[in-house]
């Protein structure tokens, strides 16, 4: 039995949905009927969720038999996923994994629809879910609108009531190529109070140049944004680069280094806003001014970065910084944990997306936006190592079989009030040093839930096949830990 999640270690934030396949791999010569149960525990000891299903598996399959639809808790923490596969009495099978539960942005989980072009679509989505929004996705593909998630509102009634925002990323000449109906829907659904964010790529606002163009100045876009959109390339690029085979960015490896861009908020921004550190980078971004009714929130070197505004009801933001851009040829998944450790521009855009969310919302973030960040920084077996180490449990040995030459036992564990982590057991003595004494258990790694009471045997093959069996002492030793603790066992002749 296994749990099939490709990127198991992840955050997830609270609230949020997480579909977690099970898989059995039947290697007996007999299809099997039986029944998963699993349970969701905090590491309190308490069960959050609980599913249990009726699976069949035939002979020398292996396969997907169930999923396990989890909405997790709305407190953040480390959770511990457990199930096992019965028939009747009997255990066939156990699975286990941890899920850590992570802060999202507000109380709120803003639901967005992100348009745009794939490469620019897919991060934006990485992001805003990983921060608990709601999304859906509408990817353009020359020649195609492809709709993996939804159809385009049919009209601003329905669009209104599906979304509090609509979020455009880069559009290859979104002026051409995406329907009439689609900038006119949008315009009427914000002036009546949803929510628009636009941001930066090379086919973003005018855009760079004919073939990655956006042109939102052609379109009704262009009214309701905060800044002026001009019909010219508005993109300062922080080096020379040209367009290869496949839309891939080449750059030019020539150029010196340039002094990093500094960002800084406005007196006019939220004090939470104001609080972040954000990174110096060279940061691609387009030059536009702000509408005279407009706010500008950020500045990079001085020049509009993250504009406000309003247009009728509605709300209006323009970043004017690039997002970061998916990779076709290398199939790229945002991995937020990670990129926020690695990469200056996947810690700027955190901070920018994290911020809109925020802004969208119209909601202070439930914490800072660097504590947000910080919980995702540490990764999951970091956080277990840091739980404060237990008392050590009670166990006992006991003999369970003398008479034949291979003896077996029962070890019983009475872990105390606190979750422990990483316990393991061994015997020593002459005969197991000497490796005369093999031993043969069913399990001696253990994570312990608060009170929580396991079993597990031992058969011990000897050499010689002769007993008695010397001296023999039960050792258990933490994960981590630099001590141990000797547990008696009773001499056997």
């Amino acid at each position: 039995m296994s749990y099939a999640v490709r990127y198991a270690l992840e955050s997830v934030p609270v609230g949020s949905s997480l579909d977690v396949p099970v898989w059995l791999s039947n290697t007996t010569n007999d299809a099997i009927d039986g029944e998963i149960v699993a349970s969701l525990y905090n590491l309190k000891g308490d069960r959050v969720q609980y599913f249990h299903h009726w699976v069949s598996i035939d002979s020398g399959k292996a396969k997907e038999v169930f999923e396990l639809d989890m909405q997790l808790p709305e407190e953040p923490g480390i959770y511990l996923l457990r199930g096992k596969f019965t028939r009747g009495q009997e255990k066939l099978a156990e699975a286990e994994m941890y899920v850590k539960v992570v802060p999202k942005v507000t109380s709120k989980s803003p639901r967005v629809l992100v348009i745009g072009t794939a490469n620019w679509v897919k991060p934006v989505r990485d992001y805003l879910a990983n921060f608990g929004a709601d999304i859906n996705t509408i990817i353009y593909e020359p020649t195609v609108v492809r709709s993996p998630d939804v159809a385009f509102p049919e009209s601003v009634e329905q669009l209104r009531f599906q979304y509090d925002a609509i979020w455009l990323t880069g559009f290859d000449n979104f002026w051409q190529e995406a329907p009439e109906s689609w900038s006119e829907t949008i315009a009427k659904a914000v002036e009546m109070g949803t929510t628009f964010v636009h941001t930066g790529s090379w086919s973003s606002f005018h855009g760079s140049e004919i073939e990655r163009t956006a042109a939102l100045d052609l379109t009704p876009l262009g009214d309701i944004m905060p800044v002026e959109i001009k019909a010219k390339n508005d993109v300062f690029a922080t080096h020379n680069i040209s367009w290869v085979t496949g839309g891939s960015l080449l750059v030019d490896p020539s150029q010196e280094a340039k002094p990093k861009d500094k960002i800084m908020a406005t007196s006019v921004a939220p004090a939470w806003l104001q609080a972040i550190k954000f990174p110096e980078l060279e940061l691609n971004r387009h030059i536009l001014k702000p509408k005279p009714e407009a706010k500008v929130l950020l500045n990079i070197n001085d020049q509009p970065l993250l504009v406000t505004g309003r247009y009728g009801q509605g709300k209006v933001i323009a970043y004017l910084g690039f997002s970061p851009i998916y990779s076709e040829t290398t199939k790229d998944t945002i991995i937020l944990d990670r990129v926020l450790k690695t990469s200056a521009e996947h810690l700027l855009f955190a901070n920018i997306s994290a911020s809109i969310l925020a802004l969208i919302a119209n909601e202070d973030p439930i914490l800072s936006i660097e504590d947000i960040l910080n919980a995702r920084r540490t990764p999951l077996f970091e956080s277990l190592k840091n739980i404060p180490r237990p008392d050590w449990p009670e166990v006992t040995f006991k003999w369970l079989k003398t008479d034949d030459n291979i003896p077996r036992a029962q070890v019983r564990i009475q872990n105390g009030p606190t979750f422990l982590r990483g316990l393991r057991l061994r015997l020593d003595g002459p005969d197991f040093a000497s490796g005369k004494a093999l031993p043969l258990w069913s399990n001696q790694y253990f994570d312990l839930l608060p009170n929580e009471t396991v079993e597990c045997t031992i058969e011990i093959r000897k050499e010689d096949k002769q007993l008695p069996l010397g001296k023999t002492v039960l050792i258990a030793e933490m994960l981590g830990g630099a001590d141990f603790q000797n547990y008696p066992v009773p001499q056997l002749y």
